[in-house]
């Protein structure tokens, strides 16, 4: 812990987090050295940044050097034998190879390995390629550069064929192309790397991101939505967003335009526009496949699970097609089963 990192963290947790962590507050006395919450760094900094759900505390939403001053000062509060997150036992067969910084350990993200590099997303959505021998950084692309928080991302997509190897990767709004071994957007997907999310709807939406990782079959990438990311505002630039609806979109790996597209709220004519109230898909989101989807590339389906629907007035019907289990033709978007 750096002096300036605890004086730093010190002029933050003074005037922001004082009121509640002393005697009679609603959080934990800190000077009666009370954490309940943080007994590792890691588990620290998740609990300052995210708060604590159903409980008096809201979360930091700063950068991370920021909350880190925080855990800092924190720690430097504690009696000199607690002020050091307890050391993980360890089998004596198992040796520590290397490490990130921990203000890197905690995300959602699940690395992916391929060809003795390794690719991760950041807490602050960054992508990053690692020597997965060594944890060297080899690059780093950040589609932000504002060092804020922009959702919890839980990965990327992996592509390759031949010489050409490819990450796919969602940042805020946009679906990004970048060159695996470089990490520089492919300016020949889309428009200079990147296509816009919202723009890939039949109604208008103006914003639309992606959590999970998206799947590729043969020569299209397929995506769901997520309307508002965990943490994320609502509202930025003083924007209210309109969310999309649940639709699940393919685009081609190459070019970046729209392949299909398939309703998961129907438009007239279609199958289930009667099980909402009508014209309900100009309006209502939801029903949106959030937590990934998986392909069977024998049989060329694709496979997603949807959410609830939202809309006002409040929903009734049996709302074709949220809350389903969807199979797709993973070509052409074309409904196989639900």
């Amino acid at each position: 812990m750096r002096p300036k990192d605890i004086s730093s963290g010190k002029k933050l947790f003074k005037p922001i987090c004082i009121t509640c962590h002393t005697p009679g507050g609603q959080g934990p006395d800190l000077s009666r050295h009370e954490l309940k919450y943080g007994r590792s760094d890691a588990a620290l900094f998740r609990t300052i940044f995210d708060g604590i759900p159903n409980s008096g505390m809201p979360g930091l939403y700063e950068s991370e050097d920021t909350v880190w001053q925080v855990v800092a000062y924190v720690r430097s509060q504690l009696p000199s034998k607690e002020n050091q997150a307890p050391k993980q036992d360890q089998n004596e067969q198992v040796r520590l190879g290397w490490k990130q910084e921990a203000r890197y350990s905690v995300m959602e993200c699940t690395p992916i390995v391929a060809h003795g590099v390794m690719y991760i997303v950041t807490l602050f959505s960054r992508v990053q390629a690692l020597d997965a021998a060594t944890g060297k950084v080899i690059w780093t692309f950040d589609p932000f550069k504002d060092d804020q928080f922009h959702g919890l991302k839980r990965g990327i997509t992996y592509w390759e064929n031949g010489d050409q190897k490819r990450i796919y990767y969602v940042g805020g709004p946009r679906l990004h192309c970048l060159d695996a071994k470089t990490g520089k957007p492919i300016s020949t997907f889309g428009s200079d790397g990147s296509v816009e999310l919202a723009k890939g709807y039949d109604r208008q939406v103006t914003y639309s991101s992606y959590n999970s990782p998206a799947v590729i079959y043969k020569n299209v990438i397929i995506l769901g939505s997520s309307y508002y990311s965990a943490g994320e505002p609502k509202m930025r630039a003083g924007i209210e967003r309109k969310p999309p609806p649940g639709d699940i979109v393919a685009y081609d790996i190459d070019t970046g335009k729209r392949a299909w597209i398939f309703h998961t709220i129907p438009h007239p004519g279609e199958l289930g526009y009667e099980t909402w109230p009508p014209n309900a898909w100009e309006t209502a989101y939801g029903a949106n496949c959030w937590g990934g989807m998986t392909v069977d590339e024998k049989r060329g389906v694709v496979f997603a699970g949807t959410a609830a629907p939202y809309y006002d007035p409040p929903r009734h019907g049996k709302n074709l097609f949220a809350d389903t289990v969807l199979a797709l033709n993973a070509e052409t978007g074309k409904l196989v089963w639900h």
